[in-house]
């Protein structure tokens, strides 16, 4: 069984559709997928009078018990209205998108192209075709009886795009598998949903909405504007986010209050962060710090990950209303968005360090090969003294540092298992600063365990080879030793 691929949470509960990716070397029946998957499948017409544009109802909104035609409907926030996604064009988008996953999964994984043809065949019929192409807006996206036929916050129902189907677009692109045709028709219509999304009275109002909707109104414009080459675009909505977004969502704690109100407050604020994180993915691309960055008084999207931290990590209960199970996937997102910025800041943090550490290692492995050159040779070896006795030039040695107890220089034998190390660490000096005293005296010492290229009868001579020729390989871009090292690969195999 290979991994779960996509995990559509509401249409699982909808459909019983899950997506899994095979195993490698597994084999799919592609025949087994239902029909692709179109928005004018609907029985409803959209008051368009148009099939092609995508249609919704709000999912919290359910009758009203004292109305005998339950209109208009009334909010229970949280509480998913079942018929809400029936028949619903939500349904439909997010089981195009899992289906294309799948496929481009299979494709780029597994090498299967007929999956990757199947995969661009789907996008052209839910985005493309003349017939059953779904038409670039959300004007009845989210609609609630008896009160209005379509809402601004609907737009959020196509922030899945952003990570579900982009990135399989761009990865059916560079297999080879997204036709011209269809890589190009994709562009205009992600173009012109982009526009609608600038300039029409629901893309106006949900950027103006103020919580977690805004966030996802900003990402979208961010990754198709990214997507289809508007630069401009993307970096001018990256660049207010701080002042826009993070002044007005998040605490100078890192608290976001308008998700905390909320009946699921635990999956909202994971859903936000994920936005906010992606933002600041994108932000890295265009050079734009959004991670770090603080408005006057202290607030950040990293300070909003550190509150958040100790929750999702069990070390603090929550505290705040949550009438649902936690949204697993949502929390799988962040947590990786915020491994990843850990990890970035700690090798800035490193980088800084670097120039000083290098510094302090010249010295002392200078001061190192100075005092051991003289031993290079061992004056009172025997054959019969040591395990590595017998073997030719058993009497070279190789610095394996200070003794910790008395200071003496420790020399090892050129076949002891961390021979390798003091010539791989000369050539990662060499690499780190440039310094030819490094280059030199890493040949020196590296070529000096060239013995150990006929050694069949120890397994560390993989350790004692790669740290030391294979450093030299790959910092000179040279070919020059590939003849012993494969001499030692071949010794290897003989063990």
């Amino acid at each position: 069984m290979g991994k779960v691929l996509v995990d559509m949470g509401l249409v699982v509960v909808a459909t019983g559709l899950l997506y899994v990716l095979p195993a490698a070397g597994e084999s799919f029946d592609i025949s087994s997928l239902p029909p692709p998957a179109t928005v004018t499948e609907k029985k409803a017409v959209p008051p368009s009078g148009d099939r092609r544009d995508y249609m919704t109802t709000a999912p919290y909104w359910w009758p009203d018990p004292k109305k005998a035609d339950g209109l208009p409907y009334i909010r229970r926030d949280g509480e998913v209205n079942p018929q809400s996604l029936e028949d619903s064009d939500r349904v439909r988008l997010m089981r195009m998108v899992g289906e294309v996953g799948l496929l481009t999964g299979l494709c780029v994984t597994n090498g299967d192209r007929v999956a990757g043809a199947e995969a661009s065949r789907r996008l052209s019929i839910f985005f493309l075709d003349e017939k059953t192409g779904m038409r670039p807006n959300l004007e009845f996206a989210q609609g609630i009886p008896g009160r209005c036929k379509g809402r601004d916050i609907g737009i959020i129902e196509t922030a899945y795009l952003v990570t579900g189907l982009l990135p399989k677009i761009q990865d059916l692109d560079r297999s080879g598998c997204l036709s011209k045709e269809v890589g190009e028709g994709l562009r205009r219509w992600f173009a012109d949903y982009l526009d609608w999304l600038l300039t029409s009275k629901n893309g106006r109002e949900e950027a103006n909405e103020g919580n977690n909707h805004s966030v996802a109104y900003d990402l979208q414009v961010v990754a198709f504007a990214d997507f289809i080459g508007r630069r401009d675009v993307a970096e001018r909505t990256l660049r207010a986010v701080v002042s826009r977004r993070v002044a007005a969502q998040i605490e100078p704690d890192g608290r976001m209050p308008k998700e905390l109100a909320r009946t699921m407050a635990y999956n909202y604020t994971l859903f936000n962060l994920g936005h906010f994180g992606d933002l600041a993915l994108y932000g890295e691309k265009y050079g734009v710090e959004l991670w770090s960055a603080e408005t006057g008084d202290g607030r950040s999207i990293r300070k909003a990950f550190e509150w958040m931290q100790p929750y999702w990590d069990g070390t603090k209960a929550w505290e705040y209303a949550q009438i649902k199970p936690i949204n697993g996937s949502f929390a799988d997102h962040v947590q990786s968005i915020y491994r990843h910025f850990v990890r970035r800041e700690r090798e800035r943090a490193l980088k800084e360090m670097l120039p000083g550490v290098f510094k302090r290692c010249a010295a002392h492995y200078k001061a190192l090969d100075a005092a051991a050159t003289p031993l290079i040779r061992n004056p009172s070896w025997k054959p019969e003294d040591t395990p590595h006795g017998a073997k030719p030039h058993g009497d070279l040695r190789i610095p394996h540092g200070w003794k910790a107890k008395t200071g003496e220089l420790d020399m090892r034998s050129i076949y002891w298992w961390t021979a390798g190390h003091f010539p791989g660490s000369l050539w990662y000096l060499y690499e780190a600063t440039g310094d030819d005293f490094f280059k030199e005296r890493a040949t020196a010492w590296t070529e000096l365990l060239a013995p150990n290229s006929v050694v069949s009868d120890n397994h560390d001579v993989g350790f004692i080879m790669q740290c030391s020729y294979g450093n030299a390989r790959r910092i000179l871009k040279t070919d020059r030793y590939d003849a012993l090292l494969k001499e030692t690969a071949t010794s290897l195999c003989k063990r």
